[in-house]
C-alpha cells in the first residue's frame, strides 16, 4: 500500500501581528469575509488525540501554517512536519489568507506523498478508520453523487467555478457510461436517487460532503498544466473571493469524471455545526459515523463551544504523543 499522509490547515486567529496583516488586505481586496472563517475553537489538541488513537496507520502529518503553533504542541514530533506558508506557495501569492490558495497549492510540497487526505482543523476522526476507506489501490475512494448548484449563498458561486471548469473538459457522462456501477452503488443509499433524477443532463456538479478529503498530487499537478489560469487567478486572491475562486473539491470532480476513483459510502461521515452539539453526541454513540465536520456557523453561541470541549474532552481525555 502506497504510504498516505494527513494534511490539515490551522491558523491562530488570536495573532495580533497576523491579523494586522489580514487586515490590510481585507481592506484592499474585494472579498466576502467573516470571523468564522478563521475562528479557532480551541479544540486542535483533540484532532491530534483521534488521529494518534484512530489512524495511527498514517505515514506524516503536514500541519499547514502561517508561522504561528500552538503552545502545546511537540514541534519535534517524528510523524509531524511544521510546513510554513512561505515553504511552497510562490511568493507572487503570498501573504495569503486564502484557505483554496493553501491548498491548490499543495502539489508544491517536495515531500507530501502522493496519496493524502487533506483535513481542515474542524474536521475530526471519531472512530477508528483504516487507510482503505480513503483509498482502494492508488483510487481515492469518493462519493459520486450529482447535484444541482443552488445559489443560496455566495459561495455557490465557487461551486459554480468548479462546474465551469470541468465541463471544459467532460461533457458526455464518460465515466458513468464506462463505470455505471461506481455511479449507481448502494454506498450512496437514498442519495443514489440524486443520480437517477439527474440523469438526462450534463455535468450538473456533485454532492459535497464537507469532510476530509482524498486527494492525489498528480491530480493537482494536472489541472495546474491544464488549467492555470484559473488556478492563478485564484492563488492570486489574498482573501477568499467567491466570484471567481474555485476549490479544492474540483480535484474530486476530475478523479470522478476520469474515472479514476472507487465508490464511497455517504453515511462514512457527518456535517453539522457547533450547534448541533447533539448530533455530535449521536455521532459519537452509532455505529456508522466515523468522521465529522463540526463547522463554525454566524450564529453560534459561546456555550457551545464550551460543550463541545466538555464532549471530546470526555472521549479523548489522554494527551497524545503530539502534545508536550
Amino acid at each position: 500500500m502506497e504510504k498516505i499522509d494527513i494534511v490539515v490547515l490551522w491558523v491562530d486567529d488570536k495573532d495580533l501581528e497576523w491579523r494586522q496583516l489580514r487586515d490590510v488586505y481585507t481592506n484592499t481586496v474585494s472579498s466576502e469575509i467573516t470571523e468564522r472563517l478563521y475562528r479557532d475553537y480551541g479544540t486542535f489538541q483533540y484532532w491530534f488525540r483521534m488521529i494518534e488513537k484512530n489512524a495511527p496507520w498514517v505515514n506524516q502529518i503536514y500541519l499547514i501554517t502561517h508561522g504561528h503553533l500552538p503552545p502545546w504542541l511537540k514541534q519535534d514530533h517524528p510523524k509531524l512536519k511544521i510546513i510554513n506558508h512561505r515553504d511552497y506557495i510562490p511568493e507572487m501569492y503570498l501573504p495569503t489568507f486564502n484557505s483554496n490558495v493553501i491548498e491548490l497549492n499543495l502539489h508544491r510540497i517536495d515531500s507530501l506523498s502522493e496519496n493524502f487526505i487533506l483535513f481542515n482543523d474542524d474536521t475530526f476522526v471519531i472512530k477508528p478508520i483504516a487507510p482503505s476507506d480513503y483509498f482502494q489501490g492508488q483510487l481515492p475512494k469518493l462519493s459520486a453523487v450529482y447535484n444541482t448548484i443552488v445559489p443560496f449563498e455566495s459561495f455557490s458561486r465557487v461551486i459554480y467555478n468548479n462546474v465551469e471548469v470541468l465541463n471544459r473538459h467532460f461533457k458526455t457522462k464518460a465515466a458513468l457510461k464506462k463505470s455505471w456501477w461506481k455511479f449507481f452503488n448502494i454506498a450512496y443509499g437514498k442519495d443514489m436517487l440524486r443520480n437517477i433524477c439527474l440523469l438526462p443532463w450534463g455535468l450538473t456538479g456533485y454532492v459535497n460532503y464537507h469532510l476530509p478529503s482524498p486527494l492525489k498530487k498528480s491530480t493537482l499537478t494536472r489541472l495546474w498544466e491544464l488549467e492555470y489560469d484559473v488556478l492563478h487567478e485564484t492563488s492570486q486572491h489574498h482573501v477568499r473571493d467567491n466570484r471567481t475562486d474555485i476549490n479544492h473539491w474540483l480535484l474530486n470532480y476530475w478523479q470522478i469524471e476520469t474515472n479514476q476513483f472507487m465508490p464511497a459510502p455517504t453515511w462514512f461521515g457527518q456535517y453539522m455545526t457547533v450547534n448541533e452539539i447533539h448530533a455530535l453526541e449521536r455521532a459519537f454513540k452509532n455505529n456508522k459515523t466515523a468522521v465529522v465536520c463540526v463547522n463554525d456557523s454566524q450564529d453560534t453561541d459561546e456555550k457551545n463551544f464550551q460543550d463541545l470541549l466538555k464532549l471530546f474532552e470526555e472521549y479523548f481525555p489522554e494527551k497524545s504523543s503530539f502534545e508536550q
